[in-house]
Formats: structure tokens, sequence, C-alpha cells
């Protein structure tokens, strides 16, 4: 080996050191980031071939999908992951576990059953939004429970700031997903392809989760008892509901606009604007999981050990996401100079003009959502409840006003795109009014 190879692989230890050296939250902000870079790449890089084996429509299917699944999956939860990242006790944590798994399990046969008689006897499961769904209709349950099984391990590692065994797991994810998807792209199985790629990420992430703590998990669920998990269920009753009222409204903010484009417009204008979220994300959704792990982790510790330092930290952070936020705006109002080019010509050409108008929505969420557990954890989950009521009601009247105005697909996206902005710049306002009080220096 040259001299020169020696003295690179010197500096890129000397760095790598400097790097990792620091707090816990400086390490597991970095290796988060290295780790979702990774995963968020992966998807990214193939996408180009996706757009080339799929149409529009199969985007548009998938998107509905997700947003189905996400919808159920919050109800399914009741947002027991947020209880057991934000509890001490490990046996309450293992609590929160059982409660989350006995209403998955309740869902998901509610679900069967109603999504069977409705596709089975309903005339209008074959017109409009109900159309572009049937064909994975049955992968739905699949999908609820990878969803809901995912969220629920995850936040058992965040509630120990364990990033580094949830980056793996990403990145475990992204390399399966994005080779099933692109196998059965290539077997021309259309959406139920996209759909396949996305079940086998996320199936991909619960099994390498669940094998790495299930002796942990073992441990402490054969330990409890169900008067304790009586106990637990009717001292945390009213934050539970609060909470897991917050995440319903929550997922139907972010996901009912997807649900109602499909049912004022065609899969395929859905399909575009998916393409287009996909992309607006993609710059900065690395870190950004990596700083939401890690400062949900810390925001967790400092409850528990009564630290004073989280408003710090609440400031480095904010710092950083306004930094990325300002390239990612930009970033997305070049969308109509390359988006036509990279992902396969006159098909996706229109889903430049979706990027733009996404802009306002997508720099301000990356700031707010990031920050906003705080406020949960604080014991503001009835406020985060009623915005997330309030943010939902209002998108989806700005939705259905401008759809029936007969307002172009653009406009009404300029449009849902600026009231989402507007209501996380009041998170984050919340967010930074919480710190202050609740964590004073």
């Amino acid at each position: 080996m040259s001299l020169g190879a020696i003295n690179l692989i010197k500096k890129i230890a000397h760095i790598r050191k400097i790097l990792l050296e620091g707090s816990r939250y400086k390490k597991n902000l970095i290796h988060g980031a290295l780790a979702n870079a990774f995963t968020q790449a992966v998807p990214l890089l193939v996408l180009p071939i996706l757009t080339r084996l799929y149409v529009p429509d199969d985007f548009g299917t998938l998107s509905i999908y997700v947003a189905i699944i996400s919808i159920l999956g919050s109800v399914a939860t009741f947002r027991m992951d947020w209880f057991v990242s934000a509890t001490r006790n490990r046996f309450r944590a293992a609590v929160g576990l059982a409660l989350g798994l006995a209403l998955l399990i309740c869902v998901l046969l509610a679900s069967i059953v109603m999504g069977a008689l409705f596709l089975l006897s309903s005339p209008a499961s074959n017109t409009g939004i109900f159309s572009a769904i049937r064909p994975v209709a049955w992968l739905i349950p699949i999908g609820v429970a990878g969803y809901s099984l995912f969220s629920l391990t995850s936040a058992w590692y965040v509630r120990q700031a364990r990033i580094r065994a949830l980056s793996s797991s990403r990145m475990i994810q992204g390399v399966i997903g994005a080779a099933v998807g692109i196998a059965l792209g290539f077997a021309g199985a259309g959406a139920v392809g996209l759909v396949g790629g996305s079940i086998a990420n996320t199936s991909a992430g619960v099994v390498k989760l669940f094998r790495d703590a299930s002796s942990e998990l073992f441990s402490a669920a054969t330990r409890i008892r169900s008067g304790y998990i009586k106990k637990v269920a009717a001292a945390n009753a009213r934050h539970m509901a609060f909470s897991g009222g917050s995440s319903v409204i929550n997922s139907m903010g972010l996901f009912l606009p997807t649900l109602m484009f499909g049912l004022f417009f065609s899969a395929h204008e859905v399909g575009l604007l998916a393409l287009a979220q996909k992309i607006a994300i993609a710059p900065t959704s690395a870190i950004s999981t990596a700083i939401y792990q890690s400062f949900w982790g810390e925001a967790a510790q400092a409850k528990h050990s009564q630290r004073n330092d989280l408003q710090n930290t609440f400031k480095r952070t904010s710092l950083l996401l306004f930094t990325l936020s300002a390239p990612l705006f930009l970033f997305c109002l070049a969308g109509p100079l390359f988006m036509g080019m990279v992902f396969g010509g006159k098909a996706w050409g229109s889903t430049g003009s979706l990027l733009a108008a996404l802009a306002p929505s997508v720099a301000t969420q990356l700031v707010a959502s990031t920050l906003s557990p705080v406020i949960t954890m604080s014991g503001g989950a009835s406020w985060v409840f009623f915005w997330d009521c309030a943010r939902t009601a209002v998108v989806a009247l700005s939705v259905i006003f401008f759809a029936f105005s007969g307002a172009s697909f653009l406009i009404t996206v300029i449009a849902y795109s600026a009231v989402m902005a507007a209501m996380y710049i009041v998170l984050y306002f919340k967010a930074k009014r919480i710190v202050a009080e609740h964590f004073a220096l």
C-alpha cells in the first residue's frame, strides 16, 4: 500500500474519531444520519428505474394504499409507541406494547371483515379511488400489521436512545424494499409490485428489531400480570386517549388529502403528486429522521432525569433544521428544470410543477414535525390533538373548495401546501414555547 493511501486512511480515521466524540445526542445524530443517508440513497437511486418500470397510475395506487394503512395503523397502535418511548420503567413500556398489540388485532379483524363486505357488495367499490385500490386491497391488512409492529418496536429502541440499531434496520429495509420493487417491476406486476416492495421494506425492519430485542421483550412480558396492565391502563387512560386520538387525527391530516385527491382527480395525477412528494423529502430525509429520533430520545431522557439542558439541544437542533430547510425550499422550486429529464420524459414531466408547489409545506414540516414530540412529552397531548383536528379540517376544506370550484390539480396542490405550511409554523412556535417553559436553564 502506498504512503499516500496510508495517510488517507489515517485522516479518515481521525475525522471519524472527531465526529464520534462528544455527547450521546451527537453520536446518535451522526450514526443515524449516515445510516439514513444510505437508506434514502438506495430508493432514490432506483427511483428513475421504477418510473420506467411502472406508470403514474401505479404510483397513485401505492400512494392511496400507503394513506389507508397509515390511517388504519394509527388507529391500531393508538399512539402506544409514544407511550412506550416516553416511559422510563421497562415493565410499563412492555404494557404499552401489549396494549398496542391487542388494539392491532382488533383493528385487523375489523378491517378484514368490513373491507371484504365492501368489496363484495358495494357498487362503489368499482368506481374512482376504490377502483384504483381494488387490485391491492387484499394486501391492506398485511400493510397495517407491518406498519403497526414497526412503530411499536421502534419505540422500544427510541426509549433507550438506541438509534444505531434503528439505523441498521433502516439500511436493511432500504436494500430489500428496492430489490423487491425492481424485481416485481421487471415481472410486470404493476401496482402490486410497488406495494410488495413497501411491504418487504417494513417486514424486514420488524424482523430485525424483534430479533435483536427478543430476549429483553420476552423477559419483560413474562413478568407483567393482567392486574398490572389494567392498573397502568387506568392510570394513563386520559393521556392515552388524547395521544391516541391525536395520532389518528394527525395521520388523517397527513394522508386524508391523498384520499381526497383520489376522489376528485385521477390515479394518474395522484401518482404524479406521489413522485413529487418522494423527491421533496429525499434530499433531507436522511438527516431529518436521525435528528427526529435523536431529539426524541434526548427529550425522553431529559424528562426522566429532570435535566435542564434540553433548551440548548432544542436551539441547536432548530438551527440545523432551518439551515437544511432553506436549500430544500430552493430545490423544490427548481423541480420543473429536471424532473421530466430524470424520471422519464412526458409521462412524468408535470411532476416538476407539483414539486415546486410543495416547497412551503415540505420546508416547514421538516422543522416543526422533527421538534414536535417535546409537546406531547411535556403534557401537551391535548393541545396536539386539537391542533391536528384543526389542521385536518382546514386542509380538507381547502381541497374540497378548490376541487368543487373547478380549479386545476396544480392550483389545488398549491392551496394544500400553503395551508399545511401555516399549520406547521403554529406547531413550531408551540414547541419552542414548551421548551422555554418546561426546560428552562
